[in-house]
């Protein structure tokens, strides 16, 4: 469990002299690192390979943001649907809505070589796309492979994975065919463990799962409260929850995955329609990364999440254990807030505050 204190920022004087929206943390642990202009963002991502951003603009292309804001075209291609990294090489994979396929941007180059492109015949939407870990242990995907979402605009909704290795070879999980199973699946989020998530902007979220004959079923996961327009899903590596965004709330939210119960973690984003795919995690070894798109406003948004000493570390100044500390878990255990959940049960007792007064008599390294 990442314990922080919250830093927040409450508004933006704009050049006009007015104060402009700004998202607001709700969920203990997060701070705002970045915020970027960017015209109609798309999956925006961290790519551990150079910890740089890089996003797909809708119409456009795809971009790396440079440390001065200031964008640089890596990867000339069109109506963006989707973006992913490979995280052991930094290669990025894109999917392209309208046109039907898949490209690849290897690292450090500036080539958008077409990768996979051999779907159904038809019309195939390509939407969200995502690394597989490598220590996935599921049926459906191939370790250190990708899962990819077909939306389905004018034919079957899907579910596919191709390989990082090798082009095209990509493979049929999902059809729904007439089930209407699936309406808008912009997005999708594979676990090491083999829970697959699918955000479909209509339906909510949905499970999919082994069907013992070589294939994928979709299954509703029910929340609380329900998700209407869920268009983006990433998997939290630190407490295997899952991170969304939905228009409707205008929120990126957090679903226990046990329970379904649903929390906001950061609100007034500024999103509009179609978010596709745009949250994304980077679990780092010290630092987390969110990275937030939101196209109604033109922004990025970059929220970390930086350890303290230890667990009961929650307040600046982190390496030093007072007062403060004590106060912010006094305030998230009173308001049921997940930073006080110290095991991370769903229960605020007694135990949480035993493993809180163990961890701060314990001190700093």
């Amino acid at each position: 469990m990442n314990k922080n204190m919250v830093i927040g920022v409450a508004g933006l004087v704009t050049a006009c002299g007015s104060v402009a929206a700004q998202p607001q943390i709700e969920e203990l642990g997060w701070v705002l690192e970045r915020e970027i202009d960017f015209a109609d963002p798309i999956s925006a991502l961290y790519n551990p390979a150079d910890g740089r951003i890089y996003a797909g603009d809708r119409d456009a292309d795809v971009f790396v943001v440079n440390e001065d804001g200031t964008r640089t075209q890596v990867g000339n291609t069109a109506e963006v649907g989707g973006l992913a990294v490979d995280p052991r090489n930094g290669d990025l994979y894109m999917a392209e809505d309208f046109p039907g396929r898949v490209r690849r941007i290897a690292f450090g180059t500036t080539t958008a070589a077409i990768w996979v492109n051999g779907f159904d015949s038809g019309d195939d939407d390509p939407a969200g796309v995502c690394y597989v870990p490598e220590d996935y242990v599921g049926s459906l995907f191939t370790p250190g492979g990708m899962a990819l979402t077909d939306r389905g605009f004018g034919s079957a909704n899907e579910v596919w994975s191709f390989q990082t290795a090798t082009e095209q070879g990509e493979a049929e999980v999902f059809d729904d065919g007439a089930g209407g199973e699936l309406v808008d699946p912009f997005d999708i989020a594979v676990r090491a463990d083999g829970l697959v998530v699918i955000a479909d902007s209509t339906n909510g979220l949905q499970f999919l799962i082994d069907n013992g004959s070589g294939g994928g079923v979709v299954v509703p996961f029910l929340t609380a409260p329900a998700l209407t327009a869920v268009d983006g899903v990433a998997i939290d590596g630190r407490r295997n929850d899952l991170f969304a965004i939905d228009s409707d709330l205008d929120a990126v939210v957090r679903v226990n995955i046990a329970t379904g119960v649903v929390s906001t973690v950061i609100s007034n984003v500024g999103l509009g329609v179609t978010e596709w795919g745009n949250v994304n995690i980077d679990t780092g070894p010290e630092t987390q990364r969110m990275v937030v798109s939101a196209r109604e406003s033109d922004k990025i948004y970059v929220f970390a999440a930086v350890p303290g000493c230890n667990n009961a570390d929650l307040a600046l100044p982190f390496g030093v254990l007072d007062l403060a500390d004590i106060g912010v878990f006094v305030d998230a255990f009173t308001g049921a807030n997940p930073i006080a959940d110290f095991d991370d049960n769903g229960i605020f007792d007694l135990a949480d505050i035993s493993a809180y007064i163990g961890d701060f008599v314990a001190g700093c390294p």
